[in-house]
């Protein structure tokens, strides 16, 4: 879902909530409609992933960047390895060989893997674990190929 829609649904239900004078809750859904301007065409889960970061940050709490230590999270590793995988483009072939490499790839904890899968895929992942990650980032793959050939099938009508 995009930010968009969910901003248009939230705009729609502030009269609601000002009927029912529930002031508290109006300002608040007013405060998020203001900071959802400029962002309409991200995915809801980016937009809360993008906010809760913003808020780590002001509230002066450690964010998670890439420090190199064995907590963090190897930002570095992450967009290589998304850049590699979309790179790939429709190629089996070099999508698996790129696929394997963050598997077999030493750098890449289940956190690293799980921000590539997340970043990959456009959303969130379902499993938790290192191979059931990696197959789902692959079905993700497989299907969005599949999408793309019946959208030029059905163009071509």
């Amino acid at each position: 879902m995009k930010v968009k829609a969910l901003k248009s649904g939230l705009k729609k239900l502030v009269p609601v909530l000002q009927e029912w004078e529930a002031k508290k809750a109006v300002q608040d859904f007013e405060k998020l409609i203001e900071l959802m301007d400029g962002h309409e065409d991200m995915t809801v889960d980016a937009f809360c992933k993008k906010a809760r970061a913003g808020l780590a940050g002001k509230s002066g709490a450690p964010t998670k960047r890439s420090t190199g230590g064995t907590s963090g999270l190897r930002q570095a590793v992450v967009e290589d390895h998304v850049q590699a995988l979309k790179a790939s483009g429709n190629s089996e072939a070099d999508f698996t060989k790129a696929l394997q490499t963050v598997g077999t790839d030493k750098q890449v904890r289940l956190k690293e893997l799980k921000a590539i899968a997340q970043e990959f895929m456009g959303l969130a992942p379902l499993t938790s674990k290192k191979q059931d990650l990696l197959t789902e980032i692959k079905t993700k793959w497989a299907q969005d190929l599949r999408t793309a050939h019946k959208f030029k099938i059905l163009s071509q009508w």
